[in-house]
């Protein structure tokens, strides 16, 4: 077992009113842009930061695991499909952004979300 796998974590469950909250947070976000830019911003970050690389390397790996365990080893990506290939690593990628990053970005998150509140 590698250090990739033991970082599984149980999903939050969101009530019905966070989920609402969460909703309307991200379509604040989409109509002013505000969720592109941060995308764009964090994809940039992962790529520049020095921790980005270690990051990058990891999704490779994981990459070539999903595809060696789809199939028994044979290191043949036809036995994969290419929507079981981009979960498996969109989920490992996801949960491992350097700690550093992500508080960055919940912060620059949380930001938006105070100027959207304080416009209405």
């Amino acid at each position: 077992m590698t250090d990739l796998n033991k970082e599984k974590k149980k999903p939050v469950k969101l009530t019905k009113s966070e989920k609402a909250k969460r909703n309307l947070m991200l379509k604040n976000l989409h109509e002013s842009g505000d969720f592109d830019r941060l995308k764009k911003d964090a994809y940039a970050r992962l790529m520049l930061h020095p921790e980005g690389e270690a990051w990058r390397e990891g999704i490779k790996q994981r990459t070539r695991e999903a595809i060696e365990t789809s199939n028994g080893g044979t290191d043949s990506i036809e036995e994969i499909t290419l929507d079981e290939l981009s979960e498996t690593i969109t989920k490992h990628g996801i949960r491992s952004i350097p700690p550093s990053i992500r508080e960055e970005f919940l912060s620059k998150i949380k930001q938006a979300c105070r100027v959207h509140d304080a416009r209405r």
